[in-house]
């Protein structure tokens, strides 16, 4: 089964850390999800436009895309997400949860979960 996975990320984080074009994987404890071995992990895809502008605008966000097809016998597993295979949100040893639904979110076959947002590393809060 087709699922999508949709991430925002500050455009702080971006430019602050990283000044380029980041890498990011979505890594968990389910095969497909590289079984937390971020090398396996799968990479999400920007979809922000970058347009030109004379003046950029760093803090903009980001948003990411996934689609994976996950098996339909899987019906919870953990996850996060990291940057260039190194920093990883939030704080070490919470995960986020996932838990299929099978009476919402699904459109045209294809699993649709809510839109993630950047956990910061030191506070494990959203970045303002």
């Amino acid at each position: 089964m087709q699922y999508t996975f949709g991430l925002i990320v500050p455009g702080s984080i971006i430019t602050s850390i990283l000044h380029s074009t980041p890498i990011i994987r979505l890594c968990g404890s389910i095969p497909e999800l590289g079984s937390w071995s971020v090398d396996k992990a799968p990479q999400l895809n920007l979809l922000t436009k970058e347009f030109y502008r004379p003046i950029k605008l760093y803090s903009e966000p980001r948003f990411y895309r996934l689609d994976i097809n996950i098996s339909r016998d899987i019906k919870e597993f953990d996850y996060k997400y990291v940057i260039n295979d190194n920093i990883w949100e939030g704080k070490s040893g919470e995960n986020r949860v996932w838990f299929r639904d099978d009476c919402k979110n699904l459109v045209d076959q294809i699993y649709y979960t809510p839109i993630d947002y950047w956990i910061d590393v030191q506070t494990g809060g959203k970045i303002k």
